[in-house]
């Protein structure tokens, strides 16, 4: 973790708003539908470069861990938008839908997930 992270996670502003973002959304990922989940708090308008949105509650959304760092692998930890996040949601819906019906198709375990916009 950087200095950068955690002086952030020691934040009591940075707190608030990744909390407020987390009941925003109901405590539910906003791309799997999940609950019950580890949940982090996502800046669709990067942190280190937007920084008069850091706070700002509409530029946040509440996605799973393994989601969240499976976007900033692709796209990275800088300069991140919400445009970014839109391609990244589309695949993940695309690519979510696949494993669902796999494992529907398989008699596995299946998903309460609505993946329409």
């Amino acid at each position: 973790m950087s200095d950068d992270e955690e002086d952030r996670m020691e934040d009591p502003d940075y707190k608030r708003w990744a909390k407020s973002v987390k009941v925003a959304a109901n405590f539910q990922c906003q791309l799997c539908g999940r609950r019950g989940v580890y949940l982090e708090s996502h800046h669709l308008w990067s942190w280190q470069t937007y920084v008069d949105k850091r706070y700002d509650l509409q530029n946040g959304i509440a996605i799973c861990r393994t989601e969240h760092q499976q976007f900033h692998n692709i796209f990275g930890w800088g300069d991140v938008t919400p445009w970014q996040f839109e391609q990244f949601k589309k695949t993940y819906k695309t690519m979510f839908k696949l494993l669902v019906d796999k494992e529907k198709s398989e008699g596995l375990s299946e998903f309460d997930i609505d993946l329409e916009e």
